[in-house]
């Protein structure tokens, strides 16, 4: 194979079975959908914007504050950016797998 034009060799050979990848991302899609659908109902969007309000909202790094404490914060941050990230994948995903 000559990697002079793809250096990085990123391409999947055709021989490769794609059916777990295609299978895996139809789980995380449909994953999305759900959560989708539980935060956009009004009550879902009230915990959510609760959630955003307490964790992205609020300071992290405090100074006299221990750095186990923003550790702490920023995997609750996390959480809130994974559930924000699995909503707009939902919103933006063109077409079902």
């Amino acid at each position: 194979m000559d990697y002079k034009d793809n250096p990085l060799a990123w391409d999947i050979p055709a021989a490769v079975n794609r059916a777990p990848m295609e299978e895996a991302e139809k789980a995380a899609y449909e994953e999305n959908i759900h959560f989708q659908r539980v935060f956009s109902t009004a009550s879902g969007r009230k915990v959510l914007d609760w959630m955003i309000k307490h964790t992205l909202d609020t300071p992290t790094w405090l100074p006299g504050r221990s750095p186990d404490v923003g550790y702490f914060r920023e995997g609750q941050n996390n959480l809130v950016r994974q559930i924000k990230s699995k909503i707009e994948k939902a919103k933006n995903y063109k077409e079902q797998p």
